[in-house]
């Protein structure tokens, strides 16, 4: 396979970047294919051999900032692989790693969005790990941390859809925290924000459907929240959006599925 390949390679040139970087981005792939089978110890051997390659060429390059990005990608995934172990101070202790080499990559190439970006993840999955042991106020806080940086990108790129999805998938987040929390005037505020971002961009493309499938959830998800507290007239408008909306993609989709089930919800 290619890994076979490659390790023969590296060792017979390990000073080569490209060869070693290339090997990284196999483990990480290989990795990830474990994690999603759920041999979680696999996964996380391999994704410490790219992290031992990673810090070795990060050293040896320096001045190269994209081995010290790739760290930061590695160690959310390792991250990512210890929660769902169960092994959250582990896991948090492993983001932190990360968010603290991706802020000073960050403070030192300020015009690179990608940087930013990372730091955003990586604030959102310290308050996933959070949110996973009940620490809600500490995830909240992680999470308006991500709002903040991804707000920031917005701001200078908006014309970008990623960063406007960011910030409603951020959005949604808060909400579902809050919610937790028996807060459902702010569950319902940051899904409303959320909806305000996707029927924008539903507006501007409104021959893609993933827009339409986010309206749709977040118009369900706020009737539910409203239904959540008996109020059941508040709900309806929201459930009826979304049931317009399964109409009439379904109609335009009859074979997807997705929109046939939310059309009898």
């Amino acid at each position: 396979d290619a890994l076979a390949i490659r390790k023969p390679l590296a060792q017979s040139d390990p000073g080569n970047a490209d060869v070693e970087r290339d090997l990284l981005e196999m483990d990480n792939k290989i990795g990830d294919v474990l994690s999603a089978q759920n041999h979680f110890d696999d996964a996380l051997a391999i994704y410490r051999d790219g992290l031992a390659i990673g810090n070795q060429m990060a050293l040896k390059y320096p001045t190269d900032s994209r081995w010290r990005g790739t760290l930061t990608l590695t160690d959310n995934k390792i991250g990512d692989v210890l929660t769902a172990k169960g092994l959250i101070d582990d896991a948090l202790a492993t983001y932190r790693d990360g968010l603290a080499a991706m802020k000073a990559l960050a403070a030192t190439e300020p015009a690179k969005t990608e940087w930013q970006s990372l730091v955003a993840t990586s604030y959102e999955r310290i308050g996933d790990a959070f949110v996973a042991e009940r620490h809600y106020e500490s995830g909240l806080s992680a999470y308006h941390d991500a709002l903040d940086v991804v707000k920031a990108l917005a701001t200078k790129e908006p014309a970008s859809v990623g960063w406007q999805r960011g910030l409603s998938e951020t959005q949604l987040r808060i909400g579902s925290v809050l919610f937790s929390q028996g807060n459902i005037d702010g569950a319902i505020a940051a899904h409303q924000e959320s909806l305000a971002i996707v029927k924008s961009l539903a507006a501007k493309e409104p021959d893609n459907p993933r827009w339409q499938h986010d309206v749709m959830m977040d118009n369900n998800d706020i009737g539910l929240l409203y239904m959540s507290r008996g109020a059941k007239d508040d709900a309806l408008p929201s459930y009826r959006d979304a049931l317009t909306i399964a109409r009439e993609m379904g109609a335009k989709d009859p074979k997807n599925t997705d929109w046939q089930s939310n059309r009898a919800m």
